[in-house]
């Protein structure tokens, strides 16, 4: 079809309304727009006045005038003219002009319609604003009484063409009946008689005589503003205005006018609607950069609610040298720098580290990092912990500072300085291994729980591990060292038992925590004895080295220099050598052996190897030789690692009576022990119990040895240490002195040796022997030599024999 205006006559024909004439409309279309140019659907005695109605078809835009057909042989039916208008000829086309022509009885009927302008001077018809108001509203109204075309006609003047195609009206009695297409982008306006009223009360409705209301949009659209909201309109370079845009240009028009008054919601707003208006970024760039403008001066002083709403504004629809990225900028360093300001910040950096990326939130993080390096990282870190409500701000922080040692302590020293910390800050801590901070922020109510989640941020700060322990308190650290058995934590424990024992004391060896920390404690300086009892506890030390299972050796050094280091009656004893380090294990070795030396017995069970060499080492066969030199020679007789060098040691340091002086030369001489029997001749020049020694041992050598041995030339065997000797001559002036042993007057408790450890024997003699052992060894619960020497010289002030001794230990000190 060509771009002309087609006219049809619908009618009357024997009876039925049908297509009479047209002017080339094609079939097809005709026989559409019949069903819609009938009489609306009503009830068989209504009385149908002219109407008219508009709607589009494909791309036609149909126009009716219907008017009652009293012709009619029967009542009711209608006579109805279209035109059938190319919506490209829509802007062209006075409706009013076109009704005219339609509602002529004489129209000629045999040639399309020619375009119909509009007349130069227009003037609002009554019920035109009223039924503007309720279009630009509600999109849709009702009409009452006469007048439609007038008032449809100023509309159609003053809508768009885009708007123009929209409108659709008619008539109609029922809203669920109404005869004209309609789809959900309509305008619709429909004629309805005042008995069908009550069935429209959804819509709105207007008329001749509705009043004339104060409406903005409405007179922006009929242009009764003075052209402000149609000037602004061309300036952003908007063409063809929608119905629904002319309240957001009358609203726009009046906030523009007044911009330079406004508040930041208002130019939010404004910006909202120039953007919706026009969201090309290259037109109406004056309105858009005044509003701009406007916003970049007021937003320095804004809350962050305001800088929030920023993201309402389409920024995507603006170019200008006012850009958000300045804006959000220079609203960050004002805020960061007011102290009164920065729970803005805090907001800020909360909604930046929990939003998605969008153009404000990027802007408002490049704001932020500028403003933390105008200021400084403390004045940042101080306003997130005074107002931040959760940690997203300070996760954000952390994350442009970088986590480390320098921020933790920052952050530590505004937890310090907080009146209130909030509860986020420990697990915020935690995540971004900040140490420090999360030890003086964890709660302690449960320390467990406290220290385990310090040892999850896996840097090991000592500094802050002394904050959470000094929070805990010490017997809450050693309660945790004793459940977690975390090393550091047990070497806290053990510095803190030191000071205080009660915190540990009374405590099972058996059980593996306790001995853990006990050794820690015991490796800082702590009396083990204090913290558990010496008896059970070394059973239970020995009984676990026997079995071959761990024991700290700290434990097991305090234990050797007890009297409990004897083991001579432990039945475990052989499974225990070697499973010692070897300087607790001569310890224990030593007091061992010097036990056995003294209880054994011919017949008893022969020592195991290890013992038996240390029962021959010379400070144990020296000194039982010394004081008895009969269990002495038993020894050697037993004990198949006896040789020739524990023989001549023997006979230096004893004193033999008759009988032990045979059994002595009876036992080198059935051994062959010729080196023995060269120390016992050498000896015998001076003492008068080995000469019946030196007589029996002389068949070992032959006579050129004989006569060397008178004339002195041998060497003999090799002296003892000097300390033996200074033993034995403080064990022979002491049995003098105190022949039933070191308790006597109090003497060992008064030189500061404690009787309970005083190792028991059968004579004073023995007893003597193994006390003064015990304080050569150092042993727990002896004096000190210098100590018991004293106490004897207060006792016996005039003893020339002791006063020699006490010289003597001077000089060895010297040395």
């Amino acid at each position: 079809m060509n771009a002309a205006i087609h006219l049809a006559r619908f009618g009357n024909r024997g009876g039925a309304h049908t297509l009479l004439s047209h002017t080339g409309a094609p079939d097809d279309l005709a026989g559409r727009i019949i069903w819609h140019t009938d009489a609306p659907p009503q009830s068989s005695d209504a009385v149908v006045d002219g109407f008219v109605a508009g709607y589009r078809l494909d791309n036609m835009y149909i126009v009716q005038v219907t008017q009652p057909d009293e012709t009619a042989s029967r009542p009711g039916m209608v006579a109805t003219t279209a035109a059938i208008i190319p919506v490209e000829l829509l802007a062209n086309i006075d409706l009013l002009a076109l009704f005219a022509q339609l509602n002529d009885a004489d129209i000629d009927l045999t040639r399309p319609l020619s375009a119909i302008p509009f007349a130069a001077r227009h003037t609002h018809p009554a019920g035109a604003s009223a039924l503007g108001s309720a279009v630009l509203v509600e999109g849709r109204a009702a009409w009452l009484g006469v007048g439609l075309g007038d008032a449809i006609g100023c509309l159609w003047r003053h809508a768009s063409v885009g708007d123009r195609i929209r409108m659709v009206f008619g008539a109609a009695f029922h809203p669920e009946a109404i005869p004209v297409p309609i789809n959900n982008d309509s305008i619709v306006v429909v004629k309805i008689p005042d008995r069908a009223r009550s069935r429209w009360s959804d819509w709105r409705t207007v008329g001749v005589a509705s009043p004339v209301m104060v409406d903005l949009a409405r007179d922006a659209f009929f242009g009764d503003d003075g052209g402000r909201a149609s000037g602004l309109a061309h300036n952003l370079e908007v063409g063809g205005v929608r119905l629904a845009h002319w309240r957001y240009l009358a609203i726009a028009a009046e906030l523009l006018e007044s911009v330079q008054s406004l508040d930041h919601e208002s130019v939010r707003s404004l910006l909202q609607l120039l953007g919706l208006l026009q969201p090309s970024p290259r037109k109406g760039a004056v309105p858009k950069r005044t509003a701009l403008a406007r916003l970049a001066d007021i937003t320095p002083t804004a809350r962050f609610p305001d800088i929030r709403g920023l993201r309402g504004i389409p920024w995507n629809s603006f170019v200008s040298s006012i850009s958000l990225k300045d804006i959000l900028r220079s609203w960050a360093i004002d805020t960061i720098l007011d102290p009164s300001r920065r729970s803005d910040f805090a907001e800020a950096a909360t909604d930046i580290a929990s939003n998605p990326d969008d153009e404000v939130t990027i802007a408002l993080a490049a704001g932020l990092r500028e403003a933390v390096d105008r200021s400084s990282l403390p004045t940042a870190i101080d306003a997130v912990l005074s107002y931040a409500h959760s940690p997203a701000p300070f996760s954000w922080l952390v994350n442009y500072a970088g986590s480390g040692a320098a921020l933790d302590t920052e952050v530590a020293r505004a937890v310090n300085e907080a009146a209130v910390v909030p509860g986020w800050v420990a697990s915020a801590a935690a995540k971004h291994k900040l140490p420090l901070t999360h030890a003086m922020t964890v709660d302690v109510a449960e320390p467990v729980t406290a220290w385990a989640a310090q040892m999850d941020i896996s840097i090991r700060v000592p500094s802050a591990e002394d904050v959470l322990a000094r929070r805990i308190g010490s017997a809450g650290v050693v309660d945790l060292a004793l459940e977690l058995l975390d090393p550091g934590l047990v070497d806290r424990a053990g510095r803190l038992i030191v000071g205080e024992p009660s915190l540990l004391s009374g405590g099972d060896a058996a059980d593996d925590a306790f001995r853990c920390v006990w050794a820690s404690a015991v490796r800082h300086g702590a009396d083990p004895w204090d913290l558990a009892p010496l008896d059970t506890a070394a059973e239970v030390l020995l009984s676990r080295v026997a079995s071959d299972e761990a024991v700290d050796p700290v434990l097991l050094d305090a234990l050797s220099r007890t009297h409990a280091a004897d083991i001579s009656q432990h039945p475990q004893r052989a499974a225990l050598w070697n499973r010692m380090p070897p300087d607790i294990e001569r310890r224990f070795k030593a007091v061992t052996a010097a036990a056995v030396a003294r209880s054994f017995r011919p017949g008893d069970p022969v020592p195991e190897p290890q013992l038996q060499g240390a029962i021959l080492a010379p400070e144990v066969i020296g000194s039982t030789a010394h004081d008895d030199a009969a269990q002495a020679l038993a020894l050697l007789r037993e004990l198949p690692f006896a040789r020739p060098e524990h023989a001549a040691l023997v006979a230096r340091r004893g004193r033999f009576s008759r009988e032990d002086a045979i059994g002595l030369a009876i036992l080198i001489v059935d051994r062959r022990w010729k080196r023995a029997a060269e120390t016992v001749v050498d000896l015998a020049a001076t003492r008068s119990d080995l000469r019946l020694v030196a007589g029996r041992v002389a068949q070992l050598f032959n006579p050129l040895e004989r006569l060397r041995r008178l004339m002195g030339i041998s060497d003999g065997v090799d002296d003892f240490t000097t300390a033996d000797d200074f033993r034995d001559a403080v064990h022979d002036i002491a049995v003098d002195l105190y022949a039933e042993g070191p308790t006597v007057g109090g003497l060992w408790e008064r030189a500061g040796g404690r009787d309970a450890d005083l190792p028991k024997a059968r004579t004073g003699r023995l007893r003597w022997g193994l006390a003064l052992h015990a304080v050569m060894q150092g042993q727990r619960g002896a004096p000190k030599m210098k100590d018991l020497l004293d106490e004897m010289v207060i006792d016996y002030p005039k003893n020339r024999d002791l006063h020699a001794v006490v010289a003597s230990l001077g000089k060895r000190k010297k040395k």
